[in-house]
């Protein structure tokens, strides 16, 4: 499971955190490796084993990348191509083409903003305690800059807790204290536009859906949820003209509702953000995936070590 596939610089001025990114030299040493070790399976492949009980073969791997970041083109599909490889992307369908941030790397800017600001102005202190009266905020500020990304993840799994709106309010009042950013969007597109992502399709680059809105599901209401699996299936048929079978859930959380509901829409697996290996005999509704990221996977033999799920 990747997500994004950034170069250096790419890495100095993105707002995702460290957990989902992967530096274009490490992919391209992942990918090598694996196309001279690994069956590499497409996902039409992978989902017969599935539907027909055929055992994989020893050494047997899916390559997935979640979300649909604008960089899956840049940076990953040019060495797809041309080594080979097939993969699958999972798209937000609400973000396909648009300079909107998803909210995790919205709420990184702010507070990497507002970290600085604090630095040189101790109103912003002032003003960041009043309106967030808890040790999260306080544990950010008192950060060394080296280990501030880390901090604020922290921050941003905590809010992964808490509703869609509980959400959007805590972005707003942070916004709010900046007085300068705007509503959320990029200078540039983030995310594949559609034409990209036609010009994949003719090169073994598949594509399943991550949602509507990214939103977590097991936060949602049953009519919220199948809004999110049918609409997002909708959108990228009509776009690309072909079925979509595959669903991976937004940050990898599911429930038998929503396993449910995403069966009963038609799709015949889904993908969860579960670590480890699976087998033909299992749930294809809960399928288990390896993360990989940069910090953990820079060498080909740490890069082993977390495919055999040493760390």
């Amino acid at each position: 499971m990747y997500h994004r596939v950034l170069s250096k610089k790419e890495i100095l001025e993105n707002y995702s955190q460290d957990g989902i990114v992967v530096k274009c030299e490490t992919f391209e040493k992942h990918m090598k490796y694996i196309k001279n070790n690994f069956k590499i399976l497409s996902l039409l492949e992978f989902i017969e084993h599935f539907q027909k009980r055929i055992p994989f073969e020893t050494k047997s791997c899916l390559i997935t990348f979640d979300d649909g970041w604008k960089d899956n083109f840049q940076n990953a599909y040019p060495l797809l191509k041309e080594i080979g490889i097939p993969a699958v992307i999972f798209l937000t369908t609400d973000f396909v083409g648009t300079k909107e941030q998803f909210w995790q790397e919205r709420v990184m800017e702010l507070l990497l903003g507002l970290y600085d600001a604090a630095g040189s102005d101790s109103n912003v202190t002032t003003r960041l305690m009043r309106e967030f009266p808890d040790t999260d905020i306080e544990s950010i500020l008192k950060c060394e800059r080296g280990s501030l990304k880390d901090g604020i993840s922290g921050y941003i799994s905590f809010l992964k807790g808490k509703s869609k709106e509980e959400i959007e309010k805590i972005t707003q009042r942070l916004a709010d204290l900046t007085g300068k950013w705007d509503s959320g969007k990029t200078t540039e597109e983030a995310f594949m536009d559609w034409d990209e992502i036609r010009i994949m399709t003719k090169n073994r680059i598949s594509f399943g859906s991550h949602g509507k809105s990214h939103a977590i599901l097991t936060r949602l209401q049953k009519r919220e949820i199948e809004k999110e699996a049918l609409e997002s299936k909708e959108r990228i048929e009509e776009k690309l003209g072909t079925s979509i079978c595959a669903f991976s859930y937004p940050n990898g959380d599911y429930s038998e509702q929503v396993l449910d509901i995403v069966r009963n829409a038609g799709y015949r697996v889904a993908f969860s953000t579960e670590s480890g290996t699976h087998s033909a005999a299992d749930n294809p509704y809960k399928i288990r995936r390896i993360n990989i990221h940069g910090d953990m996977t820079n060498s080909i033999p740490m890069f082993l070590a977390r495919v055999a799920g040493l760390w």
